[in-house]
Parts: C-alpha cells; structure tokens; sequence
C-alpha cells in the first residue's frame, strides 16, 4: 500500500474504472512483472512469450503469425528490454483491427537514469505505435497523469483538495 507504481495503476485502471471484461484479454509489451500486476488483478493477460532472441528466418515466419483478434480488447505498453518487430505487429494489429480495442501506456518517461547512464524507458517504446496507430489516441496512467491521480485517490478514498503528490521527474 505505499508504493503506487505505474505497473500497479494500469492493473488498477483495467479492473476498477474499465471494468476490463473476464473474457476478454490485454496483450502486453513490457515485462513480467507488469504482466503479473495485471494477472493478479484478475485480468487476463499475454505478451511475455513473444520475446525473441533470435532473428525470424524471413517475413512470412512473423506474417502467419500476426491476426486479428477480437478477444483482445486492450494493448498495454511499458517498460520493455526485449521489445521486437513481432510485438510492435502484433500490438498495432490488435489496436487497429479492433474498435474496442484500448491503446494503455504505462507512463510517458521517455529516459530513466541507470548507474552513469541514461536508458529508454516505456515512452520510447511506445513512440513507434504512436506513430503508427492513427485512429486512436493512448491513455497514459502513470504520473503526473490525472488518471493515476484518480486510480489512487479511488482506492484509498483520498480528498483530492488535501492531497500532493511527490516523483522522481
């Protein structure tokens, strides 16, 4: 209950203000752990297996792969150290193909410092289906969104008058 990760507001935002159906399932760029978040959540959620290390033998091995499919009415995307032509396509596929399909950003950052370094963090993985996906706009839930602010404030019945909220950005 202290730390409310962007990870956990995503999860948060699927079950509690989408009421994201049983049925239905959220395929994910990102790590394990954010695929877990959501899981525990009671969402169904997949992605993690389309991490490849090797590169596709040629474009028909990614082609038979990539359909539609109208189970999926939500993308996620975050933070992802093995992101690949093969999710990219496949998210833009289940965006564009299906009208009640959700565009979710995790959060926006586009860096995050690591040791005397600077990394691309979730809002560079995203750009390249922001450029790509024209007919709809992502919902970003991490800070300083106000739909983090709400996911929290829904949970631990805040007021909103008497709240700061305090990032690293």
């Amino acid at each position: 209950n202290d730390i409310f990760s962007s990870a956990y507001s995503t999860a948060y935002y699927l079950k509690n203000v989408i009421n994201f159906p049983k049925d239905k399932r959220v395929y994910v760029l990102g790590t394990k752990g954010l695929i877990k978040e959501i899981e525990d959540v009671g969402v169904n959620a997949f992605g993690f297996e389309d991490n490849v290390t090797e590169p596709f033998a040629n474009e028909e091995e990614i082609f038979n792969e990539i359909k539609p499919d109208d189970s999926v009415e939500a993308v996620v995307v975050g933070f992802d150290m093995k992101v690949n032509y093969k999710k990219y396509s496949k998210a833009y596929t289940y965006i564009t193909s299906n009208p009640k399909c959700r565009f979710l950003v995790t959060n926006s950052d586009i860096t995050y410092p690591v040791q005397n370094s600077v990394l691309p963090e979730a809002g560079s993985v995203v750009a390249p289906l922001i450029a790509a996906v024209k007919n709809k706009e992502p919902v970003f839930l991490g800070k300083p969104t106000a739909n983090m602010i709400n996911c929290i404030s829904q949970k631990f019945n805040l007021d909103l008058k008497r709240t700061c909220m305090v990032g690293d950005r």
